[in-house]
């Protein structure tokens, strides 16, 4: 393993990571900030946060996120070394924040959530809605 970094990717490292991890969000890139987490030049992760949100989820719930989280991976053999923390603080950053997530969340994943003080605010199907603001 080389030397792990997180990069803010400009459009091209956008185009990247979506061909690299075909459920990342396609649609408008503008209205969202990805990162990489490269291991040399090798991606092996990423967080995608949408900056511009439309809050359609949230707003029957009197809630109005700043950023949302619409995607967070890591590939499996970097996984429990920290780098899914990582990439969550960059989104935590933010006073709002919310997330959407779906049936094959990790528990581990649930319990980063967790402790970075996100709960659960809906639940549809085995989709869940998550946030953490004032």
């Amino acid at each position: 393993m080389g030397k792990i970094r997180v990069v803010k990717l400009n459009t091209e490292g956008k185009k990247e990571f979506i061909r690299e991890f075909k459920d990342a969000p396609k649609r408008r890139m503008d209205d969202y900030d990805f990162y990489g987490v490269y291991d040399g030049d090798k991606i092996i992760g990423g967080i995608v946060i949408n900056i511009k949100p439309d809050h359609f989820h949230f707003k029957g719930l009197g809630l109005l996120p700043k950023v949302i989280v619409e995607f967070l991976f890591v590939l499996k053999e970097y996984r429990n070394q920290g780098i899914g923390k990582k990439l969550f603080d960059i989104a935590s950053k933010y006073d709002s924040v919310g997330l959407r997530t779906g049936g094959m969340t990790t528990d581990t994943a649930k319990n980063m959530y967790t402790k970075a003080g996100f709960k659960v605010v809906r639940e549809k199907g085995l989709v869940k809605y998550w946030y953490r603001g004032k």
